[in-house]
């Protein structure tokens, strides 16, 4: 394991404060943009994510770019989430699927 690697060991806490911190620095960005995506487009965010993770680490990208990505999902994962309390108080439709059954 590279010296680099064994630096980025941290624990699940310092993890998800790590990615709580990315979240409110992009907020400052972005504000909040995020809150008027649908629950359906977020959702797509994490799997075009996680998919990217996927190619990313078979094609030898670098470790520290796989790990950027990880940190993302978490925070389209807490969008998601504050998405899903947000409508469960107001008792909305969470999830709009097609139900014509075409594309």
């Amino acid at each position: 394991m590279s010296q680099n690697k064994k630096a980025n060991n941290i624990s699940l806490g310092e993890f998800l404060s790590k990615c709580g911190f990315k979240f409110l620095e992009r907020n400052k960005i972005y504000k909040d943009s995020w809150q008027k995506m649908s629950l359906n487009a977020l959702t797509s965010f994490v799997v075009g994510k996680a998919e990217r993770i996927q190619a990313m680490a078979q094609n030898g990208c670098e470790y520290d770019k796989i790990v950027d990505d990880i940190e993302d999902i978490v925070c389209y994962c807490y969008m998601i989430y504050a998405k899903l309390q947000q409508n469960n108080e107001e008792n909305e439709k969470i999830f709009y699927f097609n139900t014509s059954g075409g594309e």
